[in-house]
């Protein structure tokens, strides 16, 4: 007799085929790719990307689409949430309810608002995804603390399982939540991209590298750009990623003004399925970031073979001693540039060894069965 597969409902607030959101698509997606064979897995999302006014084209909104394995309802903006999620809730009778966002309001907050009027009680999991980080919650902090004083004060968490991507991340929910907050660690799940054959030489004194994440104040490229300026060398650098903050991408502008003697490129948001292709041009990843809890970025570029220059606000540490890339103090702004002139300055023997070392990394690190093991934990 077959067991009854336990059901999941996700909330995210930008899912497939949307792209610009980066990471957090990612994450569930491959939850949802990886464990749809043993948990009936529903997700609710917007009708629309990150950052667009015009929802997609060609899906049926508000009604359950199988796609994978799993099943998706993409909800219109004029849609009662609460109502909406009330009556969702009541028809699937779940198991397990997911959220993977801290402060979202429309897939976090309203979603919790039902769930209390519904009367249901199914397990809850919270992802922050690195938004309780010191470097997160540094920026618009007195709000993002006055939301979570009142949080503890409403109870809007209680009775939650958080899930941790590391047991830094761990430490960072204890540390606004309480030691006595229930915890979880599992991995973010991978997928290993396709291998493309051909991948630009690399020669002495030249050297191309790329930023691939959303243009916003955590993810430090302003920071990262005035320490380009200030370096020499035949030196490309391409930007991908979407301007999520208009201002904050004006003062990035006025930098790459003034650094005529490098080729600085924007390119704005590429979808995942092109990246392979558009990161065999590269040898590097830029990524001076204030925090994250995981970086798909950084393991997107190690498995296309592009080792990292990264800041130390993230899990992936020792790099140096893997032949991987470089994590640096965030502090240490003469220590990044060193390994800019580092990476500037290989040779091709040495780069291509640091770049099949970085896909084999991802193969023997990353893609390990125990982190599937670890995600399944969380609905079960």
């Amino acid at each position: 007799m077959e067991l009854k597969r336990k059901k999941v409902l996700i909330f995210v607030d930008w899912f497939l085929p949307g792209y610009k959101a980066g990471g957090p698509i990612r994450s569930v997606a491959n939850i949802a790719e990886s464990l749809s064979d043993e948990f009936d897995i529903h997700i609710v999302t917007s009708n629309k990307d990150h950052g667009e006014t015009e929802p997609y084209q060609n899906i049926e909104f508000n009604s359950w689409i199988e796609t994978e394995g799993y099943k998706v309802m993409y909800l219109s903006i004029e849609k009662n949430y609460v109502k909406e999620f009330k009556a969702i809730f009541k028809a699937g009778n779940y198991d397990t309810v997911y959220f993977n966002s801290l402060f979202s309001p429309k897939f976090t907050i309203l979603p919790l608002v039902a769930l209390k009027l519904s009367k249901q009680s199914p397990k809850k999991v919270l992802a922050p995804r690195g938004m309780l980080g010191k470097g997160a919650l540094e920026i618009k902090k007195a709000k993002k603390m006055a939301f979570i004083k009142a949080s503890k004060f409403l109870g809007l968490y209680k009775n939650m399982l958080w899930h941790a991507s590391t047991e830094l991340e761990e430490k960072e929910i204890q540390a606004v939540f309480g030691k006595k907050a229930e915890v979880k660690i599992a991995q973010n799940i991978a997928t290993l991209p396709k291998l493309i054959p051909t991948k630009v030489e690399k020669q002495k004194g030249a050297v191309n590298f790329f930023f691939l994440s959303r243009i916003a104040q955590k993810k430090n490229l302003l920071g990262m750009l005035k320490i380009l300026k200030n370096t020499s060398g035949k030196i490309r650098f391409d930007i991908i990623g979407p301007a999520d903050e208009a201002d904050y991408w004006l003062e990035c502008e006025k930098v790459i003004a003034e650094s005529k003697h490098i080729e600085i490129n924007y390119l704005g948001a590429i979808p995942f399925y092109d990246l392979p292709e558009k990161l065999s041009e590269y040898h590097f990843m830029l990524l001076f970031t204030q925090n994250e809890n995981y970086g798909h970025a950084i393991i997107e570029s190690l498995a296309n073979r592009c080792p990292v220059l990264i800041s130390d606000q993230t899990p992936w540490r020792n790099l140096q001693q893997k032949n991987i890339g470089w994590d640096i103090s965030i502090e240490d702004e003469q220590g990044f540039a060193k390994a800019i002139e580092e990476a500037r300055d290989m040779d091709s023997e040495q780069y291509n060894q640091m770049a099949e070392a970085s896909r084999q990394f991802v193969i023997d690190e990353v893609m390990d069965a125990r982190v599937i093991g670890q995600n399944k934990g969380l609905f079960e």
